[in-house]
C-alpha cells in the first residue's frame, strides 16, 4: 500500500462505518488498514478539524531557539530593508594543486610520453563560489 494522506472528512467516514459495523469492515470498504482506523478512533482531535483539512500537525519544534533565531534575524533584516529574496546559493568545488593535462607536446611518432608532474595529483583545495 503507497503512502496517502487523508482529509479530516474521509477518517470521520471511515470511522462512522467502523463503529456501526467493525473495524476491519471499515477499512476494508475504505481501502485502508485496520490499524488505521484504530489510530483514527483515538484521535479525538479529527472533530474538530475542518473536513477538508488533511494533517494535524502538533508538537514542538526540534529546534526552538534556532527557529527563534531565525525569525528574530529576518524581521532585523526586513526593518533594514534587506530583501531575502537576494540570499544566494554556496557552491564549493575542489581545485587540484598540480592539474595534470590531458595534452602533451611531443615530436610526432613518439610511443609514450612521459607525463611531468610534482606528485601531488590528488591533492587539492576547496573554493567558495556564489
Amino acid at each position: 500500500m503507497t503512502r496517502r494522506s487523508y482529509t479530516a472528512g474521509f477518517k470521520l467516514q471511515v470511522i462512522k462505518m467502523a463503529k456501526e459495523t467493525n473495524n476491519s469492515e471499515g477499512a476494508s470498504k475504505y481501502g485502508v488498514t485496520r490499524k488505521m482506523v484504530i489510530d483514527w478512533k483515538n484521535q479525538e482531535a479529527l472533530k474538530t478539524l475542518p473536513k477538508k483539512q488533511c494533517s494535524r500537525r502538533s508538537g514542538s519544534a526540534r529546534w526552538p531557539e534556532l527557529e527563534n533565531d531565525l525569525a528574530e534575524w529576518a524581521c532585523h533584516n526586513l526593518r533594514r530593508d534587506f530583501v531575502l529574496a537576494s540570499i544566494g546559493n554556496i557552491d564549493e568545488t575542489p581545485i587540484f594543486f598540480d592539474m595534470v593535462g590531458n595534452r602533451t607536446v611531443e615530436r610526432k611518432g613518439k610511443k609514450s610520453v612521459l607525463e611531468k608532474s610534482i606528485g601531488h595529483e590528488k591533492g587539492h583545495f576547496a573554493v567558495a563560489l556564489s
